[in-house]
């Protein structure tokens, strides 16, 4: 990218709009808080914007969002002896597995497949031995496909886990990444496709990316 830019400002081209090259050095943090920041403390505005990252200089026109949320299972501790005296909250997540497997998460993606809801962590408490668990936190991270809205997918979630009794189950948002897409057709798609062409006489095939980056933040 760096290289990109020294070509463009050696070449003395005159541009109709200003041109930024931005560096984050933020990493990966799941959401779109630095590119924010940037654009909003720097008071950028933009028409096109490429983001450079992971690509192996293909052009990608189009990647998953992804949207974290939080499910905690309430049931009431007691002592391991008597497990009838209290509500399991680990049984009350088993429950909560089984409703989200059987929940419809919409039609695939033709480039991008089908959407996918996974647990990445599990864990309960209070953590005694001898201890039946009142409390059970699920952390989910539910891919989105270009058109679905964070929303939405959250209240279904929510209307899937509902009648739970005698559990309570509470349905929170996390970090929020927006999915995107960009037309083969786009005029910032076809520059990239020739630009590409031009250096490396390769091809230029076009790609599209489960992963959820900053691209979609760009589009929303």
């Amino acid at each position: 990218m760096i290289g990109a830019a020294g070509i463009l400002a050696r070449s003395r081209t005159e541009l109709r709009a200003p041109f930024y090259l931005v560096v984050s050095l933020a990493g990966e943090t799941g959401r779109h808080d630095a590119a924010s920041y940037v654009l909003e403390h720097n008071q950028i505005r933009v028409r096109y914007g490429i983001v450079g990252l992971g690509t192996c200089n293909r052009v990608c026109l189009g990647n998953k969002g992804r949207i974290d949320i939080d499910v905690v299972v309430r049931g009431k501790s007691c002592h391991s002896s008597t497990p009838w005296a209290g509500i399991d909250a680990i049984k009350g997540a088993r429950r909560v597995m089984d409703k989200l497997d059987a929940l419809a998460l919409g039609p695939a993606h033709p480039h991008l497949g089908a959407t996918t809801l996974t647990p990445t962590r599990i864990e309960s408490g209070p953590p005694i031995s001898h201890t039946i668990q009142d409390v059970c936190r699920i952390v989910l991270d539910r891919r989105l496909l270009p058109g679905q809205e964070p929303q939405e997918a959250l209240e279904a979630i929510r209307a899937s886990l509902g009648g739970l009794e005698p559990w309570t189950v509470e349905v929170t948002p996390g970090a929020l990444m927006y999915p995107s897409e960009v037309a083969p057709g786009a005029a910032i798609a076809e520059a990239l496709q020739a630009a590409r062409a031009a250096i490396s006489k390769g091809s230029t095939e076009v790609f599209y990316l489960p992963a959820s980056l900053d691209a979609g933040f760009l589009l929303a």
